[in-house]
């Protein structure tokens, strides 16, 4: 049986399930369960994986009662069925954070890989994580909150910066040097589950055009450069576009990056995106 823990949006758990119990048990069906859960559809199980429906305030009791569900199991659908249903990208982040406390609470799941998907979460949706962990390059940096708010356009409140570079050595991508110092590690950043990497990433690019457009409408002579191109391209090129923005991204990091001698952290965010309909 498809453990319910291992999923985060109730259309993958569901179409799990089903195939989990289909193989089980050969004469199970969409009807079947429609009649155990008492849904007046019964087609309806198969309309919510396809995508075609959504799981309601009004049903969710019934599809506890289909899928006999625990206590526990009942409560984390609950919280699985807010998440997948909200569309306000702020608050379903929030809805996610519920949902792996959830997860990494549970006696029996496997705690090192949702402690580092709750770690990874946090730094790459957070613009202010990456923004501290490339600070750390920065020549004389200190990890006091006063030194650190000095550098910054945007003051980070001093728990929240404590807080980032806990979670930065939790996770592993920093270490104490031996001078007591902070120093970046080559520990690669990992997620466990492809839901929780694409909330994250989605929230983190949101956030840097967010500061993007700020620093755009800021009238003070700080540098800022916000170059754009509006050109007509045959649509099967844009993969050989995207690539080609990637291989440009790295000669610049590998270019200008530098650990010796930085006194600045820039942001440079790429955009690549069709205005036209494919047909």
């Amino acid at each position: 049986m498809t453990k319910i823990f291992e999923h985060i949006n109730y259309y993958d758990y569901l179409a799990s399930y089903y195939r989990s119990r289909k193989q089980e048990n050969s004469r199970f069906s969409f009807r079947s369960f429609a009649k155990k859960a008492a849904l007046n559809s019964p087609n309806y199980l198969k309309l919510v994986i396809d995508g075609k429906r959504s799981i309601t305030e009004v049903n969710v009791d019934k599809f506890v009662k289909g899928l006999e569900l625990n206590r526990k199991e009942s409560t984390y659908f609950r919280a699985m069925v807010k998440y997948t249903n909200c569309q306000d990208l702020n608050k379903k982040s929030q809805l996610l954070e519920k949902l792996l406390t959830h997860k990494y609470s549970l006696e029996y799941f496997d705690l090192k890989s949702a402690g580092a998907d709750q770690i990874a979460f946090e730094v790459v949706r957070d613009p202010d994580y990456f923004i501290i962990y490339e600070l750390i390059n920065v020549k004389g940096f200190k990890k006091s909150a006063s030194w650190i708010n000095k550098k910054l356009k945007e003051p980070v409140e001093s728990y929240k910066i404590h807080k980032i570079i806990r979670d930065f050595i939790r996770g592993g991508f920093i270490e104490k040097g031996a001078d007591g110092g902070l120093k970046q590690t080559d520990t690669p950043m990992k997620f466990h589950v492809d839901e929780i990497k694409r909330l994250a990433v989605l929230q983190h690019h949101s956030g840097m055009i967010q500061r993007g457009l700020a620093v755009l409408q800021d009238e003070s002579k700080a540098f800022k450069h916000f170059p754009s191109i509006t050109l007509p391209v045959n649509h099967g090129d844009l993969p050989n576009i995207r690539e080609d923005i990637n291989q440009f991204l790295h000669q610049l990091t590998v270019k200008y990056r530098s650990v010796s001698d930085a006194n600045a952290v820039c942001q440079l965010t790429m955009q690549l995106f069709s205005h036209t309909n494919e047909h």
